[in-house]
């Protein structure tokens, strides 16, 4: 199996890339947090166990495939009650929104936020000004089931902003600031739900800045409907909804 990527982001904060997806390792003074385990193509555990000896946690931002493939090389898995629908990890563990998880030193709160899947959960420390945030901004590209579950998640990061100014995706970009394109990520969304911007069928390649890379839950060569907005990719067909 080929061995991830592996980036000091912080110096508590370690990325862990393979195929085109990334997990997130944070580490406080008692405890160890690791977001997400991607697809189960290599030995994270393995790799965890490498980077830190201390008591693990492991959560999931979401039950896609690349988030939580990998779950089952840990003996318990938090997550958001409605995944539990789509994992069958003997062991899970439910993250109600709220939540918070003390490493020591780091405390992580979770979020609810919905809209690309209906289970999406980030995670903040709204001390240290920083949250990992799954799937619900990406590099040039959303992929929306959800409109309006979506809209209310981007507008709960903006509300954050006297408390973050950092965002860690599971895609692309890595950090991101939490700035005016966020803001402008809502505006283009509540556009689509007042119906003021055209449908367009598109074929969705990379994304600007993306090492040639696609995103993992689309396929290059089908054609899909959605929205384009400047670099801004926008995946949505009120069709298209739920966990697919």
């Amino acid at each position: 199996m080929d061995r991830p990527k592996i980036n000091c982001l912080q110096p508590n904060i370690m990325s862990l890339y393979q195929d085109k997806s990334t997990c997130f390792l944070v580490t406080g003074t008692k405890r160890a947090l690791l977001i997400d385990t991607g697809h189960g193509t290599y030995r994270v555990d393995e790799t965890v166990r490498q980077l830190t000896d201390l008591p693990l946690t492991v959560v999931n931002t979401h039950a896609h495939p690349d988030h939580a493939g990998g779950d089952g090389q840990f003996p318990e898995i938090w997550v958001h009650p409605l995944a539990r629908t789509q994992l069958t990890h003997p062991n899970l563990r439910d993250i109600q929104d709220g939540d918070i998880f003390d490493l020591g030193g780091i405390r992580l709160t979770a979020l609810y936020t919905p809209g690309h899947t209906p289970d999406g959960i980030c995670f903040a420390e709204l001390d240290r000004g920083y949250a990992f945030i799954g799937d619900i901004l990406e590099d040039g590209h959303l992929s929306i089931r959800d409109l309006d579950g979506y809209i209310s998640s981007i507008q709960r990061l903006l509300d954050l902003r006297d408390r973050i100014s950092v965002l860690y995706p599971s895609h692309g970009t890595c950090p991101i600031p939490l700035d005016e394109s966020v803001e402008n990520v809502r505006s283009l969304l509540i556009g689509i739900r007042e119906d003021s911007l055209e449908r367009v069928p598109m074929k969705l390649g990379p994304p600007p800045d993306s090492d040639g890379e696609v995103p993992p839950d689309i396929d290059p060569d089908q054609e899909y409907l959605g929205y384009r907005y400047k670099d801004l990719l926008v995946l949505y067909d009120p069709a298209r909804s739920g966990w697919d």
